[in-house]
């Protein structure tokens, strides 16, 4: 090998052995490189898992927390997840009795539910959705919902709702509209069957039941009178348009008559005191009321599901009973009055009547009497005429007597 040859190669050695350390060079800081960036991304990533596990107790605990009541449920309305609040809302056991909430949407207001579904789906929220339910107890409540669509990759996969029991507010605005109508509805009037079927169509509405009626006591009878009955017993072609009366003691109207106290009867299937009256209905309330610590009528309305009439109504119904009392007590006295007076109206044109008839007897005796009178008069004339200077003194003294008689 030449020289020339030799140099070449140690040339290209030199040149390689540079580029080797040129690329361990370029490795090495790369390596740096990278080693840095590793670190940067473990304590990245544990900043992240820290963030997502603090994120996701944050997420728990106001799922658990959150005041309201909290409901996860897929597109069919079947519940998924659910916080304590609305286990207590519902009324179920535990937060396990996963059921489809449209079974609990009251029947009369089910036709509310679709219009709104397709609302939730086209806009992705709802809000201000008011319904009434029948939770698993079988009370009835009023609710509030607002409530969004869950997305995944921007496919809808549940929905999540916000459910507040709006019960007690609606009762409280029911209570006092209530109370404001009765008032204006028997202001100045003195009627007592018109006072009363104000009271009853105010009470209906608000019980949102089609029977409602008032009884009043006869004290003479001791048993409570209808006076004003709502529904169906407003149809003049009904048979059982006839007023009804109820004995003091009897039936759970006659029972809340004889003790003042007030009654909710949540299924009156299993009342022995119940008394059927156009038709069997499973729920029943009656309030007394008491005028100077007497019971003059009762309010008293049915409905055909049980459990239907809670705490709240019957307050309100007591709160009634107390505001018409006196109106009721003071129509009931001028009914009285106008009993009476009637009563000696009709005794006085008796009386009248008799008078007058008596009057025509004497007249028919008088005369009845008179006529006979007359004839033994004629005969007398005629017995003295046909034998005058026959009789004596005495004889014609005595016939003298008779025609003055």
């Amino acid at each position: 090998m030449s020289q020339e040859e030799i140099d070449i190669l140690h040339r290209a050695l030199a040149r390689e052995k540079a580029s080797r350390k040129a690329a361990e060079k370029i490795l090495e800081l790369k390596s740096t490189e990278l080693y840095e960036v590793n670190k940067k991304l473990e304590v990245s990533n544990s900043e992240l898992l820290s963030l997502y596990a603090k994120t996701n107790s944050q997420l728990q605990g106001v799922f658990e927390n959150i005041v309201d009541a909290y409901v996860i449920m897929d597109l069919s309305g079947n519940i998924l997840k659910m916080n304590d609040a609305a286990v207590n809302l519902l009324e179920f056991e535990t937060s396990n009795d996963h059921i489809n909430l449209m079974t609990l949407v009251d029947p009369s207001e089910i036709d509310k539910v679709a219009p709104k579904f397709k609302e939730l789906m086209k806009t992705g929220t709802l809000t201000n959705f008011i319904i009434k339910i029948i939770t698993k107890k079988g009370r009835y409540k009023l609710v509030h919902i607002n409530a969004s669509i869950i997305y995944e990759n921007d496919i809808a996969v549940a929905s999540q709702g916000i459910v507040r029991d709006i019960t007690a507010d609606r009762e409280k605005t029911l209570m006092s509209e209530l109370i404001n109508d009765v008032a204006k509805a028997i202001l100045g009037k003195v009627d007592l069957y018109e006072i009363a079927w104000e009271i009853t169509r105010n009470i209906a509405e608000y019980l949102e039941t089609d029977d409602c009626i008032i009884y009043i006591l006869d004290e003479n009878k001791n048993a409570l009178e209808q006076i004003a009955a709502y529904g169906e017993k407003l149809n003049p072609n009904s048979e059982i348009n006839s007023k009804i009366e109820i004995p003091i003691g009897k039936g759970v109207v006659g029972s809340v008559a004889k003790t003042g106290v007030a009654e909710i009867i949540n299924d009156t299937s299993v009342d022995s005191r119940y008394i059927v009256d156009d038709k069997i209905r499973l729920s029943e309330v009656a309030v007394p009321i008491i005028s100077d610590g007497k019971v003059i009528g009762v309010f008293d309305s049915e409905h055909p599901k049980r459990n239907y009439f809670t705490e709240k109504q019957l307050i309100t119904l007591q709160n009634i009973a107390s505001l018409v009392a006196l109106q009721l007590k003071s129509a009931m006295n001028l009914r009285e009055k106008q009993r009476v007076e009637n009563k000696n109206k009709r005794l006085l044109e008796k009386l009248a009547k008799s008078n007058d008839e008596l009057q025509e007897y004497a007249h028919i005796v008088s005369h009845d009497l008179k006529s006979p009178l007359r004839s033994i008069n004629a005969l007398v004339n005629w017995i003295k005429e046909d034998n005058a200077g026959v009789f004596d003194e005495s004889s014609l003294e005595n016939f003298n007597l008779i025609e003055l008689t």
